[in-house]
C-alpha cells in the first residue's frame, strides 16, 4: 500500500498544446439519562461506565446560546432500534442486541438492536451516491469488525465545521459510538475493561470464556462516557507492534495483523494508526508519527509512522521495523505539519521481491523486484508493469529508477508523480517502431515537454522521453487520463 499520487501533467508533440494530466497510480446525549437496561434474565450490576448518551441529535442540558447541534444525516431505516426483523421497515433486518456478563463485567453489543439493510451481507459500492438508505453510508467495516467489506451503517458527524470533535456520541443512539474513521455509528465500550483487551473467540460460540481475553498489564485506557469510545494514554509509537489499541500512543488504534481496515490489510505485527489527524486537537508527533492522507483513504488523514527514505528494510537506522519499507510521501499526501527530524516518509508493508526486473510486465507485486522494499506492479490500459514508488531523492541519489550503463549517459528510467516510468529514446516514434520496447503497451512522450520535471540517476543525462501506457481509442484517453482526448493509434499517445 503506498500513497496516492497527486496528479500532474504532460505535454506531448502534435497535442496542440493542450496539458494531458497524469493518471492516478493506482447525537449528542443526556449526560443525566440512565444507563440502558441489562438484559433480561441477567443480574443487574453496577454501571461500568458513566450513563451514556440517550438523546440522538442534541444536548438536552445545553445551554440556548450554546454551541449549535450537530447537523446529524437524516433518520433512515438503517440503525434503528429493534428486537427482531418486524421492528424494521421493509427490506431491512435486525441484528438483535447480544449481551453477556465475564468476569461480573457486562459487555453489549448492538445495544437495543440495529437494522441493517441487504449490505451488511451482500455489500455495498462506495462510489455510488445511492448505494444505502438515506441517513446511512456504504463504509468499510474493518475498522471496529476486523473484515474486509464494505456495508451501509447508520451515519454520524464526528465533529463540527471547525473540526473540533464533540464531546459525546453526535447523532447516535445510546449504546452507540459516532466512528471518526467512518463517520457512522457502531457499538460503543461499557467499561474501562474493554479498552485494555482484546477477544479472540477461538471457539466460534460468540461468548467469552476463560482463555480468551487478553489484557494489557498497566492499560490506564478508559471508556468515555459520553462518546462511547475508549482514550487516554498507550504505549510505544506509531512504527511499533501492536495487538491491541493499549500497544500503540494515546488515543490510536491497533489494526492487528490478519484484520483489515479503510487503509487496507496485510500488516505484519499490527498496524497503529490514529484516524482523522485533521481534526483538532489530534497529535501525530508525540508519537512518532504525521498526519497523511494514505492511498486506502485520502479524504480522512491519519497518523502513521514516520521515516527517512533511503534504506532498505532490516539496514541500520531504517526507522521502520522488519517487513515495512518507507514509504515516500507523494505532493500532497502530508496532511499535518512535517517532522523535524526530516522524515519523508511513511512505514507500510514492504513490497514483496520476485524476479521480474524494472518496467517488465508483472500481474501482480509479487512478481516485480523491490529495491528497498518499494517494488510495484502497476496496471494500466490492460497491462501490468513493474515499477516502484519514489520521490526525487530517491531517484537522483539512490538509483532506484535505474542507473545508467555508463556515467553521462541517458537514465533507463525517471521519478514522476511518484512513480519510476521507464525510458525511450525516440518521442516521435511510432507503436511499430516501438520505442518504449514494450510490445506496444507504452508510448514514448517527450520528456521535455512534461509539466513536472522527472528525476533521475545523478549520474545520468535526462532521457529523451518516457514511456506512458499506450491508448487505441478515446476511451482509453479519458481512462488513463480522466479527460476525453483524441487517440491516434498510430503513435498510442493521446492528444
Amino acid at each position: 500500500m503506498v500513497a496516492t499520487s497527486a496528479a500532474v501533467a504532460a505535454g506531448c508533440g502534435g497535442c496542440g498544446g493542450e496539458e494531458i494530466p497524469f493518471p492516478n497510480p493506482d447525537s449528542s446525549g443526556d449526560p443525566d439519562a440512565d444507563q440502558p437496561a441489562d438484559p433480561a434474565g441477567e443480574d443487574p450490576a453496577p454501571d461500568p461506565v458513566p450513563d451514556p448518551a440517550t438523546d440522538t441529535h442534541v444536548d438536552a442540558d445545553a445551554d440556548a446560546e450554546g454551541p449549535p447541534p450537530p447537523a446529524c444525516p437524516p433518520d433512515g431505516p438503517v440503525g434503528a432500534a429493534c428486537a427482531g426483523d418486524g421492528d424494521c421497515e421493509a427490506g431491512t433486518t435486525c441484528l438483535a442486541e447480544d449481551a453477556e456478563t465475564f468476569e461480573d463485567v457486562t459487555y453489549v453489543a448492538w445495544s437495543g438492536g440495529y437494522c441493517v439493510d441487504g449490505s451488511w451481507l451482500a455489500g455495498c459500492d462506495p462510489g455510488d451516491a445511492g448505494a444505502c438508505p438515506a441517513g446511512a453510508a456504504c463504509v468499510h467495516v474493518g475498522g471496529f469488525a476486523c473484515e474486509d467489506r464494505w456495508a451501509c451503517l447508520d451515519a454520524c458527524v464526528p465533529a463540527d465545521a471547525a473540526g473540533v470533535p464533540y464531546g459525546f456520541n453526535a447523532c447516535c443512539r445510546p449504546g452507540y459510538r459516532c466512528d471518526p474513521w467512518i463517520s457512522a455509528c457502531v457499538p460503543g465500550c461499557w467499561s474501562d475493561r474493554e479498552c485494555c483487551e482484546r477477544w479472540i473467540d477461538l471457539d466460534g460460540d460468540d461468548d467469552r470464556e476463560a482463555g480468551e481475553v487478553d489484557r494489557a498489564a498497566g492499560c490506564e485506557r478508559t471508556c468515555d462516557g459520553q462518546t462511547l469510545a475508549c482514550g487516554g494514554p498507550g504505549s510505544g509509537t506509531f512504527a511499533s507492534p501492536c495487538d491491541l489499541d493499549a500497544d500503540c500512543p494515546g488515543d490510536s488504534t491497533c489494526v492487528e495483523e490478519g484484520c483489515s481496515s479503510p487503509l487496507g490489510g496485510g500488516f505484519p505485527g499490527g498496524l497503529c494508526v490514529l484516524p482523522r489527524c485533521d481534526l483538532a486537537g489530534v497529535d501525530c508527533l508525540a508519537g512518532g508519527g504525521a498526519c497523511v492522507r494514505p492511498a486506502g483513504d485520502p479524504a480522512r488523514p491519519a497518523c502513521l509512522a514516520a521515516c527517512a527514505t533511503g534504506t532498505a528494510p532490516g539496514d541500520p537506522g531504517h526507522g521502520c521495523r522488519a517487513g515495512y519499507a518507507c514509504v515516500p510521501w507523494c505532493d500532497g499526501d502530508l496532511a499535518g505539519p512535517a517532522p523535524e527530524g526530516g522524515e519523508d516518509g511513511t512505514c507500510l508493508p514492504a513490497g514483496p521481491a520476485g524476479g521480474a526486473a524494472m518496467f517488465d510486465p508483472c500481474a501482480v507485486a509479487g512478481d516485480c523486484d523491490s529495491p528497498l522494499g518499494l517494488g510495484l506492479c502497476e496496471g494500466a490500459a490492460g497491462a501490468g508493469r513493474c515499477t516502484a514508488a519514489c520521490n526525487a531523492s530517491l531517484a537522483r541519489d539512490h538509483d532506484l529508477c535505474g542507473a545508467p550503463a555508463s556515467p553521462g549517459d541517458p537514465a533507463p528510467g525517471a521519478c514522476l508523480a511518484c512513480r519510476c516510468r521507464k525510458a525511450c529514446g525516440d518521442p516521435a516514434s511510432t507503436l511499430l517502431e516501438d520505442s518504449c520496447a514494450a510490445g506496444g503497451d507504452l508510448a514514448c512522450y517527450d520528456a521535455s515537454g512534461l509539466i513536472e520535471e522527472p528525476s533521475f540517476s545523478g549520474d545520468a543525462a535526462s532521457p529523451a522521453g518516457l514511456c506512458f501506457p499506450s491508448c487505441a481509442s478515446p476511451g482509453d484517453c479519458e481512462s488513463l487520463w480522466g479527460i476525453a482526448y483524441e487517440c491516434d493509434p498510430a503513435t498510442g499517445r493521446c492528444f
